[in-house]
């Protein structure tokens, strides 16, 4: 594996309304400056579920394409 990245829930209560409402809110794109090559893989997991996720060059940019990870639960991104 050559990278990762990572998004972990530190505190907070997933059961209030305002939080509870985040289950439905997906990462649609993230920008990865600095890393200078492109992955040939992206696998993503998330509540015990792994799948891959489109991969692209921008310029100078990695662009990991519709990962669809829920923004408030744990997840992790691997670059292969």
């Amino acid at each position: 594996m050559d990278g990762q990245l990572s998004s972990k829930i530190v505190g907070g209560d997933s059961n209030k309304t305002f939080t509870s409402q985040l289950s439905k809110v997906r990462v649609e794109r993230i920008i990865v400056v600095g890393y200078d090559k492109l992955p040939k893989s992206v696998k993503v997991e998330q509540d015990g579920e792994n799948w891959e996720a489109e991969v692209l060059r921008n310029g100078t940019e990695t662009v990991i394409r519709n990962p669809s990870v829920v923004i408030n639960k744990d997840w992790v991104i691997s670059f292969n």
